[in-house]
């Protein structure tokens, strides 16, 4: 399936306006995203915890892209330029944060931290911020092997800093459908097939190929959390036959979708 791809609709964030004090260290607001919006690159002084309450966003940070689902978020350090990109019409929670107060362990500036939000410990509708919050702080219990296999995957790949391939990460993000081979790109792009493989090898470490598979299955992960049919993320991931994408999905997890998702849905 080789659709058309039309430029996305830009905005800037609604947190280019937060200014954060010692009196209020926290806030948190919810922006609405509709399928396909890309929210400018910025950065803060003040990190951020981004929630999808509903639907999905990719989160591209400097030479990294990560999907965040719903019922999972992303914390992202001060001074740490970033944009967003929603995969699906989306419900945005962000808590920005004093940068000071907040620092997840193994929390690096290249790849942000994905996490699931705990419901259990409390009512879960006391406060969403200090939920969004405690995900992040020094955990207890060590993640289980489910949780650290899918969180693999969510946590992304990297993406190339050559400006001749980068471009391809953010079109596929706003066109997960888009099946174009490297040759096809570079006509497209201005670069040779050879060329474009030599960069994405050298620069994420993957063949262009393995790279795509790895950001659609992450992609259609999240399209599964937000209650999305095989079928339907099968037709956005840009296979005809869902059994194709059954099969290609099982050769990058080990599982079949359902099987992976049911094994994922832990408290």
């Amino acid at each position: 399936m080789k659709e058309r791809w039309s430029k996305p609709k830009l905005v800037e964030s609604a947190s280019l306006d937060v200014r954060l004090t010692d009196l209020q260290p926290h806030l948190d607001f919810t922006e609405t995203l509709d399928d396909g919006t890309v929210v400018g690159w910025h950065a803060h002084e003040f990190a951020q915890v981004l929630n999808p309450e509903h639907g999905a966003v990719a989160l591209f940070v400097r030479d990294w892209l990560s999907i965040v689902p719903q019922s999972h978020a992303a914390f992202i350090p001060a001074g740490v330029m970033h944009t967003v990109v929603a995969n699906t019409d989306a419900s945005l929670r962000t808590v920005c944060i004093q940068s000071n107060t907040l620092m997840p362990v193994g929390q690096t500036s290249v790849r942000p931290i994905i996490r699931k939000i705990s419901t259990s410990g409390g009512d879960v509708r006391s406060s969403l911020q200090d939920r969004l919050i405690a995900t992040f702080l020094p955990q207890d219990v060590s993640p289980d092997e489910v949780e650290l296999k899918l969180n693999l995957f969510l946590a992304g790949v990297p993406i190339p800093r050559d400006r001749r391939a980068r471009p391809i990460a953010f079109r596929l993000m706003s066109a997960l459908h888009d099946q174009r081979t490297l040759k096809e790109w570079g006509e497209i792009l201005g670069a040779s097939e050879r060329t474009l493989t030599r960069i994405f090898h050298d620069e994420t470490g993957l063949g262009f190929r393995t790279w795509r598979l790895r950001v659609q299955v992450a992609a259609t992960i999240a399209l599964l959390f937000c209650g999305r049919s095989v079928k339907s993320a099968a037709c956005s991931a840009g296979y005809s036959n869902p059994s194709a994408f059954v099969s290609a999905f099982h050769a990058a997890t080990g599982q079949s979708p359902l099987e992976y998702i049911k094994g994922a849905c832990w408290d």
